[in-house]
């Protein structure tokens, strides 16, 4: 691409630097290809000349190179949006948890001349939401540089992606020693947590501090087909508590004890056949922002909760409420 101040009469083809107003008030931006009717309209107007770029045989307009390396880093649920100044949008088409490979964003970037960027990782978004986006820089790019960021993503698949979520459903366990009022506190923002991700809680029950009580209502959980069990009252930091005593009861396996996330350091995780059980603290369960908002997400688009999982939540794992890329909508408006 090369800059060239050249009379209107030969300008056809040539792609504007910057924007360019018009007598009328009609502004053309910058990128703008003069086709024939805008050269005669300039004429018109009176423009004796402009400066604008003249494309290589090489190289192709930045609306078009745009649009293929977008196309080229794009997964599912994902859809392109209009482009604006050529750069094209990434819209999810669903509710989900948006997935981002950073080793394969960061190879998209290093290609010259190209740009995709994205919400973080395991962000999540909701139907329609714009998730990122990607733009050739330059008014005209190289097309071997749109070759190859096209051949990257044949080549190591997609930077970014929106798992769905898929609905889910909980039963809540709550240890007779918590007041009614609790009790009732914990239904309410268990339930709202859960209906931000398209999911459900099917029971709450109240249970004493016996084991094999606790290890039925698992077994009870899982045989109703439930994904999630939330349980509340215990004392998470005993190792005898009789929450987890009633894991091993109930032919589980307990997956993490304590947690690098405040508030949540106290939870712990198990899972028996498909269902994963969360033990909350008291205040936990109805804090604002809390682990749950990590986890649930997370298990309702798919995501395997395992101890590799659990471990990286130390990144980011201070949570507060002012984070709003973090959380659903739910979370920032409601002072729980």
């Amino acid at each position: 691409m090369r800059r060239v101040t050249v009379p209107v009469s030969a300008a056809q083809g040539l792609i504007l630097i910057r924007a360019l107003t018009l007598p009328t008030g009609e502004r053309l931006p910058k990128g703008t290809v003069l086709d024939a009717p805008l050269v005669a309209r300039l004429q018109a107007a009176g423009t004796p000349e402009v400066t604008a770029a003249a494309m290589a045989p090489d190289e192709v307009h930045e609306a078009e190179g745009s649009q293929r390396i977008a196309r080229a880093a794009a997964g599912p649920g994902l859809a392109l949006g209009e482009p604006d100044e050529s750069q094209v949008p990434f819209l999810a088409t669903s509710d989900g948890l948006l997935r981002v490979a950073p080793a394969t964003l960061a190879a998209f970037n290093r290609i010259p001349d190209v740009a995709v960027f994205t919400l973080f990782d395991r962000t999540v978004v909701r139907q329609g939401q714009v998730v990122g986006a990607a733009k050739a820089l330059p008014l005209a790019i190289r097309r071997d540089r749109v070759e190859a960021a096209e051949q990257l993503g044949r080549e190591r698949g997609a930077a970014l992606w929106v798992a769905p979520f898929q609905p889910t459903t909980a039963v809540l366990l709550v240890r007779e020693r918590l007041s009614p009022r609790l009790v009732a506190k914990f239904r309410q923002v268990a339930s709202a947590k859960l209906a931000s991700y398209g999911s459900q809680v099917i029971a709450c029950q109240l249970l004493p501090d016996d084991p094999q009580a606790i290890a039925v209502a698992y077994r009870q959980a899982a045989a109703a087909g439930a994904r999630l069990v939330l349980a509340a009252g215990g004392a998470s930091a005993d190792p005898e508590d009789a929450a987890l005593v009633a894991v091993e009861r109930a032919g589980g396996r307990l997956v993490r004890a304590g947690m690098p996330v405040f508030p949540g350091t106290q939870c712990w995780l198990a899972t028996l056949g498909a269902l994963t059980i969360l033990a909350v603290a008291s205040c936990g369960a109805v804090a604002r922002v809390s682990l749950v908002d990590l986890l649930v997400p997370r298990l309702a688009a798919g995501d395997p909760l395992d101890e590799e999982m659990l471990a990286s939540l130390g990144h980011g794992g201070l949570l507060q409420p002012d984070q709003p890329s973090r959380y659903p909508h739910w979370a920032r408006e409601r002072a729980l």
